[in-house]
């Protein structure tokens, strides 16, 4: 939703002006990022954008001492690029994706913590707030920050329309919530941003998947073990 909104004020100010696009890059190993641990932004088309950072956490984390509720699992990481047309969206179309994302997320955050009781906290909520966070302190450190403070402001009407949201449903009480969430998710998908992160997301559970078929074996003329692949 936060690259969505960077090409709406994008498209503000110069409709004819170049887009940020995302291309998710699946992980072939088992990763984590760290919310704690402080990222060096980059620029892109005068925005600043913090990068993804992957950390490999087993029992502790292998390049931070934070612990392990400070690390989010990750499927993917997104790379940015420039691309020298405008977004293959038209600003109103942005504006329906994203209000059709946030609606979502309410939806699917209310089952998560009403429903299905899987969770305490409500997932989205909290992503939204770490991203306006992180936006607040790429602005304190950078000089030219001018989009990124219109991002904080469009990061921040997200979030109050998420709470209306969210409060409309919990008044309503809608027992047929889970339906609506997979009519939504299925419209949703229809998008191609989003539907190349689900493609990878899949990639990257047919690799954690390959990964369980391995196992070890000791073999007798090592001290060691040896690892073996099967297709079972």
């Amino acid at each position: 939703m936060r690259n969505i909104l960077r090409n709406i004020i994008l498209w503000k100010i110069d409709s004819s002006n170049k887009s940020i696009e995302l291309y998710p890059q699946v992980i072939s190993r088992s990763s984590m990022f760290c919310t704690v641990c402080k990222r060096n932004p980059f620029q892109l088309n005068n925005f600043w954008i913090l990068p993804d950072v992957i950390h490999e956490f087993q029992n502790k984390c292998s390049i931070c001492p934070c612990t392990y509720n400070q690390h989010i699992a990750i499927d993917y990481i997104l790379i940015y690029k420039i691309i020298n047309n405008s977004s293959n969206y038209k600003e109103n179309e942005m504006t329906n994706l994203l209000n059709q994302l946030n609606i979502a997320s309410v939806e699917f955050a209310y089952f998560l913590i009403n429903i299905a009781h899987s969770t305490t906290e409500d997932p989205f909520l909290q992503g939204l707030l770490r991203m306006i966070n992180e936006e607040k302190q790429i602005c304190i450190e950078q000089k030219t920050n001018h989009l990124n403070l219109q991002l904080v402001k469009e990061l921040e009407k997200l979030l109050v329309n998420y709470k209306e949201q969210m409060n409309k449903i919990q008044m309503n009480q809608e027992q047929n919530i889970l339906e609506i969430v997979c009519e939504k998710v299925k419209t949703i998908c229809e998008y191609p941003m989003i539907r190349e992160q689900i493609v990878i997301i899949r990639q990257k559970k047919r690799i954690h998947k390959d990964e369980q078929h391995e196992f070890q074996v000791p073999e007798n003329s090592f001290h060691g073990k040896i690892n073996l692949s099967t297709s079972c």
